[in-house]
């Protein structure tokens, strides 16, 4: 309710409204959130708390977390969504070699790198429809050795428009 009164404000004042959706991953903290930070290795931030490294139950329930999310930012009146696929979040997680070691479909190559975000970008789309506008937000490059470059990320954000993203940020 109080997003949807945010929404309708700013149609009133004759404006459109996204909103961001994200997911911090091993970046979240016990002391908040009251339970261990996951990531899709165990692989602890710097300085964070040490992850548990995800398991496919927690990968599909997170991913059915997005597009509910979606879902809800719909019903309220926004007039797009953008995943945050970027900083070091959860998603962004799964893209970088740096923060990725699994050895299954969502590791190794930028290809299963790569999947958990195209899984959520494809259910967010199911979700929400053709027309209503899906941004992804990216980091073009990690700026760390062993980390995401921009050469993949050209790649990856190939990957995101034939899976159905409208702009990529």
């Amino acid at each position: 309710p109080g997003l949807r009164s945010l929404v309708e404000a700013v149609h009133d004042a004759g404006g459109k409204i996204g909103i961001q959706i994200g997911h911090a991953g091993r970046r979240a903290s016990s002391s908040i959130n009251g339970c261990r930070p996951m990531g899709p290795s165990a692989i602890p931030e710097l300085g964070g708390e040490f992850p548990h490294e995800m398991s496919q139950i927690q990968i599909d329930y997170i991913q059915g977390c997005y597009q509910n999310a979606a879902q809800r930012a719909k019903r309220a009146g926004f007039d797009a969504v953008e995943i945050h696929m970027a900083h070091g979040y959860l998603i962004h997680q799964f893209l970088s070699p740096l923060s990725n070691r699994r050895s299954d479909r969502y590791g190794g190559s930028l290809e299963n790198r790569s999947r958990f975000a195209l899984e959520i970008l494809s259910r967010l789309r199911q979700e929400l429809g053709d027309s209503f506008p899906i941004f992804c937000r990216i980091s073009a490059d990690e700026w760390v050795e062993g980390g995401c470059s921009i050469t993949e990320s050209k790649r990856f954000a190939g990957f995101l428009e034939r899976g159905g993203a409208d702009v990529i940020d």
